[in-house]
């Protein structure tokens, strides 16, 4: 009998053994699934992040390109960029009187936004109509049209977003496009 008791005593000793281990080991792993899952909670609040300002970014691009047909480019820009601008164009400026053709149509064909380390890098490619001076042609039906294409610099300054470069490169006069298509 006393054998008995003795190998039931092991037998609830042994099964304790292992049921404690086997709680260890679900407690372990609830603990490593939690982790992951807050891990993984904070990746998809970066990313939610990440793509709420990319879409501020895209929002802001189509409202700086169309302020920039419209003479409005300069608040957009940094402090130090908006001094570089302003130095170039007192360095280039003429005394004679220029006409400025204004714009008539816009149409953002697509812009691409990436994240850089401090900044975003984006790629804009649109067409611009323009009005000739004083909305008048020396032809009529003349309407020059214009393929552009922009790399833009945002960087955040003072809370804003804000142009930090930006590179306006005419792909192809539109009327070249016209004529193509037309022949």
């Amino acid at each position: 009998m006393e054998n008995r008791l003795k190998l039931v005593n092991i037998l609830l000793i042994v099964l304790v053994v292992a049921l404690a281990l086997i709680l260890f080991n679900i407690f372990a792993a609830n603990q490593d699934l939690k982790r992951e899952n807050a891990d993984l909670s904070n990746d998809v609040e970066k990313v939610e992040a990440s793509k709420k300002e990319e879409k501020e970014v895209f929002t802001q691009t189509e409202r700086f390109l169309t302020d920039s047909l419209q003479g409005g480019s300069m608040d957009y820009f940094t402090t130090r960029y908006r001094k570089e601008v302003e130095q170039t164009l007192s360095e280039n400026e003429t005394s004679e009187d220029v006409d400025v053709s204004e714009m008539k149509e816009l149409e953002i064909y697509n812009i691409s936004v990436r994240k850089q380390e401090d900044s975003y890098q984006v790629y804009a490619l649109y067409k611009a109509t323009l009005t000739g001076i004083d909305d008048e042609f020396v032809n009529p039906g003349d309407q020059p049209l214009l393929i552009l294409m922009s790399t833009i610099t945002w960087i955040i300054e003072d809370g804003e977003l804000k142009v930090d470069a930006h590179d306006l490169e005419p792909l192809v006069s539109g009327e070249q496009v016209i004529q193509e298509i037309s022949s």
